[in-house]
This record gives structure tokens, C-alpha cells and sequence, in this order.
């Protein structure tokens, strides 16, 4: 094989050139090959999951973003304070494809509202875009939109909003736990609408709903501190009575403690003690 020195000199301006161009030609990043394509800044920043090209010679070019991350959504440029598209969050200076809402998956069909500031009725909690009620009770309540007519006979009347019925078989907890679920959606999408809309002095009046009222009265849904629990639970196999007999109470605890053995201890052992005090006063 011959190698020809003039024929290599002739190709290295050729080869030089190219290199210059590939030098200064902006490189747009990998991701830009996605779905998305690139967007002109027009002298605002990039939106998150957007940037600039690479720099070149130290040089960025800010005329152009490129989508970069996961989190790139659809955009386009807002001018003039105008309204984004539906479908579009409203930014300062772009507006973004909004993501898509989850809908948690009920029992039985959606119910809708009419506005997002409503409570859900009873048993039945907010998902999606704030206007979707949805329930996960196997036997859940029957509501239907008040349309401005009297409720029926049998059915509850739920903040001017619903008529519902068939609530006889739900229980205070059933009812307190898809009311702060609805609490806990409406206030990550407008936590302002939960402070007319769930009126009370704390959060368990707050959540309480017109069909616990008819059912249960006006007393909220509390949780008994344990403490209380546990000592009521375990004077119920004690002695009650000062008068009883060291035998007696003796037997009482033995026996609360470890059945009939223990019982037998117990009175042998209270015996024993009380035969060496007097008799109290009174017994």
C-alpha cells in the first residue's frame, strides 16, 4: 500500500474544517430527541425540566430551551399576562401541560360536585381535579345532587348540596374516616375552601357530617386516650369494695391474675394477712 504525502497534505485543511465546525455548533442535549421539542425563550428563563444548550467557549445560548429532565412537560411561551389554554397551569412566564389527576378507583359510579368548595357526602371523599366523589365502602350511602327541590322522605340533607339516603348500616368511624380524607384532598388542592366549608372548633367537628348527626348527635368521634382504656379494663377484675374480706380480695386478684391456681393462692395468702388486722369499721 502507498501512502502519499501530498494526497494527506491536501486532505487536512478538509479535516481541519470540520473539526472548527463541530467545535462552535451547539450540541443540543440528548433528551431534545424526546416527544418534546425545543422551545424559544424569548428572554425568559427556562421552566423546570427545560435549560439552555451547552455552553460553547464559555458562551451559553439563551434563545433556545431544551427539555432535560424527567419532569420536562409540555410548555409554550406566555406573553402579556394573557390566560393559558385549559389544560395548561398558569405560570409567570410560561404555561405547562398540567399532569395528569389522579382518580382513586370507587365502589360504585363517581358522584360529581358542583363546585370544588363542596363536601363530599357522607361516606364518599374528594379525588381527581377537586369535583369527583368517589367511595370505597362496600355498602355506601346513596346521595344524589339537591337541585334545589326538598330532599325526599328518608333521605338527609347534606349542606344545601346532597340528599342522601340509605345510611342506616354506616358507623361513626366509616363516616369520620371518608370525611378526613375529603378534608385531607380538598385542602392540597385549596386548603382557603376547607376553612368555610368544615366549620368547627377543631378538626373532629370539623368532620363531622349530617347523617352522624342524625345517627349519632352532635358528640364528634374522639379517640379514648389508652391510659383510660387500660384502667378501666383492669379494675373490671379487681375487688370494688373496701369491705370485702383480705381472703376475698386476695382471691380476686389471684384469680384476675392467673385463673383458678391463682385464686386459690390469692385467698390462702389474703387469709393469712388478715388474720393479723382488725376488721375495718363499718364492713
Amino acid at each position: 500500500m502507498k501512502f502519499s504525502l501530498a494526497g494527506a497534505a491536501q486532505r487536512l485543511p478538509h479535516l481541519a474544517l470540520v473539526a472548527a465546525v463541530a467545535a462552535v455548533t451547539p450540541v443540543a442535549p440528548a433528551s431534545a430527541q424526546s416527544g418534546l421539542s425545543p422551545v424559544a425563550s424569548e428572554g425568559a428563563s427556562c421552566p423546570a425540566g427545560w435549560s439552555y444548550a451547552p455552553a460553547v467557549n464559555s458562551r451559553i445560548n439563551t434563545e433556545t430551551c431544551y427539555p432535560t429532565g424527567s419532569n420536562a412537560r409540555e410548555v409554550y411561551r406566555r406573553k402579556g399576562g394573557e390566560a393559558c389554554r385549559p389544560g395548561y397551569n398558569t405560570g409567570t412566564s410560561w404555561c405547562e401541560k398540567a399532569p395528569p389527576v389522579y382518580v382513586q378507583k370507587g365502589t360504585t359510579d363517581p358522584l360529581t360536585k358542583q363546585s370544588k368548595a363542596d363536601r363530599c357526602p357522607t361516606g364518599w371523599f374528594t379525588t381527581g381535579d377537586g369535583l369527583t366523589c368517589v367511595t370505597t365502602l362496600s355498602q355506601p350511602t346513596s346521595s344524589r345532587a339537591k337541585t334545589g327541590k326538598a330532599c325526599a322522605a328518608g333521605e338527609v340533607d347534606e349542606w344545601g348540596k346532597w340528599c342522601t339516603s340509605n345510611y342506616e348500616t354506616i358507623d361513626a368511624g366509616r363516616i369520620r374516616g371518608a370525611a378526613l380524607r375529603d378534608y385531607n384532598t380538598m385542602y392540597a388542592h385549596n386548603r382557603g375552601v376547607v376553612v368555610a366549608t368544615f366549620a368547627g372548633n377543631d378538626l373532629d367537628e370539623k368532620l363531622l357530617t349530617p347523617v352522624h348527626r342524625k345517627l349519632f348527635g352532635d358528640a364528634p368521634v374522639r379517640d379514648e386516650p389508652e391510659a383510660a382504656v387500660a384502667t378501666a379494663t383492669g379494675n373490671a377484675d379487681l375487688p370494688q369494695k373496701s369491705c370485702d374480706t383480705e381472703a376475698a380480695q386476695g382471691a380476686a386478684i389471684g384469680g384476675a391474675v392467673a385463673g383458678r391456681k391463682g385464686q386459690a393462692m390469692g385467698a390462702l395468702a389474703g387469709a393469712a394477712l388478715g388474720a393479723a388486722k382488725k376488721k375495718k369499721k363499718g364492713c
